[in-house]
């Protein structure tokens, strides 16, 4: 939405210097870098959906680059949500909750309400995996108070920003009823945070020992990321579903999700879910008796880098 709006801006602008000129030149397109600041947040935005996140970073430092330098606040605060958002999702939590602070006073600056608010929970989860709990509540509190005039604004991502706490805090059980709320607050539209509501609920579930419930949410998880093509959460339902047939003694299936989801994160250079995955993988081919040496061979050529996987080309 705000991508499109940048957009018409800059198309209006445009239009009325004609209008006030008369027949003065015709009308001037946008200008060429406002072009390729919007084009690198739409390239980092589509690298960071498949899980490509050190690429997405590359992209979003540079549409911020650019916004920064013509003062386009709204531009700048875009990128920075974005950047931040994938250091989060490669670790990188100091710097993640840096730059998501940062996104949040320029959102203020602009008067942005729903943008705020989606900073400040973005940076009460990061700060939350961080192990920050007490400042994550803060920062989430904030987000809430200022959603107080209007309770429905990004409530489901809301609530599951507070089951996380919860789920962090070790409440497994308040997260489980905070995340059926969130799941009814999302809309289904809103493909990626439903599918990462349903995932969520999924890992509760197993944190909890309901392997069989924990199956059915992250199957749904699964079905919507792959209608997504978003390679690094399928990987992640893979694993989870792997986990969920490890504790009903399915070793089988779970050998099955664990090679599924190894060789997505191998294609996208992911090494630490590499290792996470592995150990689960070795363990479950142990219990089934499985034969898993194709897919390990698969995996470490892809790591080497004597067979370059494109995926986040």
């Amino acid at each position: 939405m705000h991508l499109l709006r940048l957009i018409i801006m800059a198309a209006i602008t445009a239009a009325c210097a004609a209008c006030a000129s008369g027949s003065g030149p015709a009308p001037q397109r946008a200008p060429q870098d406002l072009h390729l600041s919007i084009r690198n947040l739409n390239k980092g935005t589509a690298f960071y959906k498949k899980g490509c996140y050190p690429k997405a970073i590359q992209h979003f430092q540079e549409a911020h680059e650019r916004f920064a330098a013509a003062d386009d606040v709204r531009g700048t605060a875009e990128s920075l949500n974005s950047m931040a958002n994938a250091y989060f999702r490669i670790g990188k939590l100091e710097s993640a909750i840096l730059i998501f602070k940062e996104a949040v006073a320029l959102y203020h600056l602009l008067d942005d309400q729903a943008g705020s608010i989606r900073a400040l929970t973005n940076q009460s989860t990061a700060l939350a995996a961080y192990g920050k709990l007490e400042q994550a509540k803060d920062v989430l509190g904030q987000a809430d108070n200022m959603a107080a005039s209007h309770h429905s604004m990004l409530l489901g991502l809301r609530l599951k920003a507070r089951a996380i706490l919860r789920l962090k805090a070790g409440d497994r059980d308040g997260a489980k009823q905070l995340l059926l709320k969130a799941i009814d607050a999302i809309s289904s539209n809103d493909s990626g945070q439903y599918a990462s509501a349903q995932y969520t609920m999924g890992y509760a579930l197993l944190a909890t020992q309901q392997p069989k419930e924990a199956v059915a949410y992250l199957n749904r998880a699964l079905k919507m990321d792959h209608e997504a093509r978003a390679y690094f959460a399928i990987g992640e339902d893979l694993e989870a579903l792997g986990d969920g047939h490890m504790q009903l003694a399915q070793f089988d299936q779970a050998v099955s999700y664990y090679k599924r989801s190894i060789k997505i994160f191998a294609l996208l250079g992911n090494t630490a879910k590499v290792e996470q995955t592995s150990i689960k993988l070795e363990k479950s081919a142990l219990r089934a008796d499985a034969d898993i040496e194709a897919t390990l061979h698969w995996v470490s050529l892809w790591l080497s880098g004597q067979w370059e996987a494109n995926i986040c080309r």
